[in-house]
């Protein structure tokens, strides 16, 4: 039920506006959403709303962004909520939509089963394919090669974790960077510098990974060791939270004595 007219959009609403469009334009097989969120009713307007008491039978709309991936053409659209009437309809050519969280897992899945990333993986040493993640990018229209004008293209780092509990951002593997259509979800380049050479450390998370000693963890709202509290900027507070990395352990094997980054709360 929507309580107020600004109220986000509900899944019901979602689903009725991508049915609409399905229904009504042909945006089926092949197509995808890059958006669909509310159209906020002008200020006015919800005054009026608002005063009446009838938010909740406010007349919606859902304003979509989506795309043909055959062609690349994409379109914007207002639909009416619920019953789905397309109130406007505007082709955008020579734009791109944003990549989408479903175009980033399908292209490094793509490419971690691609040969010619899988070889140049294996030169560097890296033939573990679970522990590497590429990581794509949209390119700005104003730096997109001039072979690839009017292609969504995509360009990607990719890095290699050392564990199966490592970051996966814990290695990057400079000078390899795939060049994907992302519209077909094709390689179309592979930009393969040699590298000078990799990092010694592990690059992992946990404290575990750089020391072997590990470490413990306190449930929340367990009383601390030695006091109710801990000094920080000249306060203290009975309960406390904290989140910090530390950084690289040293030439001799011992942390530190500085954090690399660090919040306090409470």
């Amino acid at each position: 039920m929507i309580a107020h007219p600004l109220d986000p959009l509900t899944a019901e609403e979602f689903r009725q506006a991508a049915a609409a469009l399905r229904r009504e334009r042909g945006v089926g097989p092949g197509w995808r959403f890059a958006s669909i969120e509310l159209v906020e009713p002008a200020k006015d307007a919800l005054r009026m709303i608002e005063a009446s008491g009838t938010g909740s039978a406010a007349q919606r709309e859902a304003l979509a962004v989506c795309w043909n991936t055959a062609d690349g053409q994409a379109y914007r659209a207002v639909v009416s909520l619920p019953g789905g009437a397309i109130v406007t309809w505007e082709h955008l050519p020579g734009q791109q939509p944003n990549v989408t969280v479903d175009e980033w897992h399908e292209c490094d899945e793509m490419l971690r089963d691609h040969p010619a990333l899988v070889a140049a993986l294996a030169e560097r040493g890296v033939t573990d394919l679970s522990r590497v993640l590429t990581d794509v990018w949209a390119y700005p229209t104003s730096v997109v090669p001039k072979r690839y004008q009017g292609l969504r293209l995509g360009w990607s780092d990719v890095w290699y974790r050392s564990s199966e509990q490592g970051n996966p951002y814990a290695h990057h593997l400079s000078g390899l960077h795939p060049v994907v259509d992302l519209n077909r979800m094709e390689l179309l380049d592979l930009e393969d510098t040699p590298p000078a050479g990799s990092p010694g450390r592990t690059g992992g998370c946990g404290w575990a990974s750089t020391t072997g000693r590990g470490w413990s963890c306190i449930p929340s709202g367990s009383p601390m060791p030695g006091g109710s509290g801990r000094s920080r900027t000249g306060s203290r507070s009975p309960r406390w939270w904290s989140r910090t990395g530390t950084s690289p352990p040293t030439t001799t094997g011992g942390p530190r004595s500085i954090s690399a980054s660090g919040a306090w709360g409470s």
